[in-house]
């Protein structure tokens, strides 16, 4: 049986192919019975779940949702639709650096380059 929620092509959890995106899920407004209906429907495998890398990562204490998307881009660059290698080693090593060696290595680098790399990836 699927539920009403199945139709909600407006809701921002709901993908084109009818699965439900994790990303919005806590945003959904439901109804606890909805809620329910919609849990049901995705442990008995009549709706999809796309999760979120942070719900995935929940899901497995032990890996953390850096070394996710590092997987993920070295997957995609595997794939030839990604970065260069050194790119990908560069995204290794971030990965592994605490928040103050991130912070220290900003700070060698120059905030005004940080900026510029952002502003051409906003743009």
């Amino acid at each position: 049986m699927m539920s009403a929620l199945n139709h909600e092509n407006s809701s921002p959890s709901s993908s084109i192919d009818g699965s439900v995106n994790g990303r919005g899920l806590r945003h959904r407004k439901m109804s606890l019975q909805e809620a329910v209906r919609l849990a049901a429907d995705l442990v008995s495998g009549q709706q999809q779940l796309k999760p979120s890398v942070e719900q995935v990562c929940g899901l497995l204490p032990m890996v953390t949702p850096a070394r996710v998307r590092a997987e993920l881009k070295a997957r995609a660059a595997a794939n030839g639709n990604g970065p260069s290698e050194e790119v990908r080693r560069f995204i290794e090593a971030w990965t592994g650096l605490s928040q103050v060696d991130r912070e220290q290595a900003l700070q060698i680098v120059g905030v005004a380059e940080v900026w510029d790399a952002l502003a051409s990836i906003v743009s």
